[in-house]
């Protein structure tokens, strides 16, 4: 088909190339950004991928402002707002406009 782009990721590669992870972090904050903070972009929920990415890191440690999603979907939606810009910001992109 063309025009049309297939990429694979293994899990190997997601653990090897740190960067990947970190990038498909940043993609997944502004969709859920502009989602309305639902916790759902990601299947099981943002603090469930925050925390495989935190173990795939060890023995590094995430920043401050990461680790906040650990505890996601237990922050209101104001706290989430908030939490998901801080992310961005430390991730060095600008978060997403809220519609």
């Amino acid at each position: 088909m063309e025009g049309r782009r297939t990429t694979t990721t293994s899990s190997r590669s997601n653990k090897v190339g740190g960067s990947n992870r970190f990038d498909a972090l940043g993609r997944i904050l502004e969709l859920e950004g502009r989602g309305g903070h639902n916790d759902r972009v990601v299947a099981g929920g943002l603090a469930r991928f925050v925390a495989h990415l935190q173990q795939d890191l060890q023995p590094e440690r995430l920043a401050p402002d990461l680790a906040r999603l650990l505890n996601y979907e237990k922050l209101n939606p104001d706290d989430r707002a908030a939490a998901i810009a801080a992310a961005l910001e430390s991730l060095g992109a600008a978060p997403a406009p809220v519609p």
